[in-house]
Order: structure tokens, then C-alpha cells, then sequence
């Protein structure tokens, strides 16, 4: 089955509140699910789920943290019966605009954030969000 390595980081002026408070990767873990997941509806129709591990890494020292999530995903989605579907190409662009929607808007309604504060970090050029991932492997 081919697969594919997925990375989502997140801007450095977020990466402080994730440090001082390591409950928040499992958010972030789970908004890199959700976007993939809203992706994939996206393209494939609803009810479309990937194989997919996602695992949280946060290598660099105390003051060079760089918190972020790897997912091993296959390049296929199934539905509930069972039949396999491709998902082919993906837009990185709009994939990064998707993982930076469900962690704002996350921490707004944690109250980690203040709305302006996000709707600032919506309008950065380069916000430091991103939904990386490379060509299929062969397993």
C-alpha cells in the first residue's frame, strides 16, 4: 500500500503556549486529524477515512522548542464498506490554511487566544502554518 509522511507545524509565536502547557499538543494532534480528515470529505465525499498515526515531536532545546506533528497516512481513503478510494494530489496551500483555521479557532474558544489576536495571525503572508507532505511510498 502506498503511503505518505505528513508534517503540520505551527508559527513560533505559538509555540511558547504549547511549552507551558503540554496538554495543548494533544490539540494540536487532533486539529492535524481534524483538518485531515475535513480534507479528505473534501475531496473524496463524506464518510471517507484514511489509515493514518500521527505522533507529536518537540525536538530543540528549552529555548529553541519546535513543537509539531508527523502522520504516516496512507494515499488511499476507504468508506464504511470498505471500498478503497485514492486521493491523489494534494494542495498543500489549502491544506496549511485548513490546519491554521482549526488551531485558532481552537485556542479562541479555549480563551488562549484573543480573536484579534487570530484574525492578526490569519492576515501574516507567512504565518507559519503548514501542511506538508511527500510523494507516495511503496510498503
Amino acid at each position: 500500500m502506498d503511503h505518505r509522511q505528513w508534517v503540520w507545524t505551527i508559527p513560533k509565536v505559538l509555540r511558547s503556549a504549547l511549552r507551558r502547557d503540554r496538554k495543548l499538543l494533544g490539540d494540536l494532534c487532533r486539529c492535524a486529524g481534524q483538518t485531515l480528515r475535513e480534507y479528505l470529505e473534501a475531496a473524496l465525499g463524506p464518510g471517507y477515512t484514511p489509515g493514518a498515526s500521527f505522533a507529536i515531536q518537540t525536538w530543540g532545546d528549552p529555548f529553541n522548542g519546535h513543537p509539531h506533528i508527523h502522520a504516516w497516512v496512507s494515499d488511499r481513503a476507504w468508506i464504511q464498506d470498505g471500498v478503497p478510494s485514492p486521493f491523489g494530489g494534494i494542495d498543500s496551500a489549502v491544506l496549511s490554511r485548513l490546519f491554521q483555521q482549526n488551531v485558532l479557532d481552537r485556542m479562541v474558544a479555549q480563551r488562549r487566544l484573543s480573536p484579534q489576536f487570530a484574525q492578526q495571525l490569519r492576515s501574516w503572508q507567512h504565518s507559519g502554518f503548514a501542511g506538508l507532505w511527500w510523494p507516495p511510498r511503496r510498503t
